[in-house]
């Protein structure tokens, strides 16, 4: 693109001296060859804004109707260029039906906020972006998120961490996928679009939710934050990857796992603990440094109360 655009602006100047007229003098203004360096740097400044987290600038926000969002000036005002996606009722039957043609939602989601949750699970799959819950303020751009914890800025994936149990803190690390010693926080999510793990998550979710019994205590297993877990862990698990110490989503950076997807390498950074599941007062020997909180959940939509 440079190159090229250096060759018009070349042939400009050529032309200009050989068409008999005065060739422009060092000194001279040089109107049109400024034009055309000054839309080359815009252009540029514009690829490598759109580009630089690789996540389309969409922000996805579960809501019973549009504008249901009291913190949408805050995150538009932190993340300027970025679009609202309102995840109505409605919203979430079109994504549904496109994305499962011979299913029907009510079959996979029993109650209201179970709808929500394949929602989220739709929307990123399907388009990318960073999905949060209607109750989630801004505290960090989005595009300084995994660069606060000392990641590269182009992951395909970013999730955080809900809580992690006593049992895994007292130990030096888990070796196995099935004993989940921490639990993936889906309040706040963010992916790239059609992204392999999201759709080997979300395709696991709608499969396994009918079969699991129709209560609201198994609204966490069915839909909820324990079955994206048990997405996200199976989906990684499958690919041979273990988890690390668990000090590395408690005081540490997060991880970062790397997958080999057809030709590309698929991140998966799961961010600690205090990066989108701080709470305070939080015990269990977390680490909450207030600095490191990316994103703060008011839980004033407590999916206990929650109805659509």
């Amino acid at each position: 693109m440079a190159a090229a655009c250096m060759l018009v602006i070349v042939a400009v100047q050529s032309n200009h001296c050989s068409s008999g007229s005065e060739c422009l003098s060092a000194d001279e203004p040089q109107s049109l060859v400024s034009l055309l360096q000054t839309k080359l740097r815009s252009e540029h400044d514009k690829h490598h804004n759109k580009q630089e987290t690789g996540l389309p600038r969409i922000l996805h926000v579960c809501s019973r109707t549009k504008g249901d969002f009291d913190y949408e000036t805050n995150w538009t005002t932190k993340n300027p260029g970025w679009s609202i996606d309102y995840l109505t009722d409605e919203r979430i039957e079109d994504l549904f039906k496109r994305r499962f043609p011979t299913k029907a939602l009510d079959m996979v989601a029993k109650a209201g906020v179970e709808k929500a949750d394949i929602g989220r699970y739709l929307a990123i799959e399907a388009e990318g972006g960073v999905y949060v819950d209607n109750d989630v303020d801004a505290l960090v751009p989005i595009d300084q998120w995994a660069k606060r914890f000392q990641h590269g800025n182009d992951i395909d994936v970013i999730l955080g961490v809900e809580y992690i149990a006593c049992s895994a803190l007292a130990r030096d690390g888990c070796k196995e996928w099935g004993a989940k010693p921490l639990q993936i926080t889906q309040w706040t999510i963010a992916a790239k679009p059609n992204n392999p793990m999201m759709r080997h998550a979300l395709d696991k979710i709608v499969e396994e939710a009918p079969r699991i019994a129709d209560t609201e205590r198994n609204i966490l297993l069915r839909t909820g934050p324990g079955a994206f877990t048990s997405g996200v862990f199976s989906y990684l698990s499958g690919h041979g990857l273990k988890l690390p110490k668990m000090s590395d989503f408690n005081t540490g950076k997060g991880h970062l796992f790397q997958v080999q997807e057809n030709g590309h390498v698929n991140k998966v950074l799961i961010l600690p603990y205090r990066a989108f599941g701080f709470r305070s007062g939080d015990g269990r020997n977390l680490s909450s440094t207030p600095s490191d909180r990316l994103v703060q959940h008011m839980f004033a939509e407590s999916w206990t109360r929650q109805k659509r």
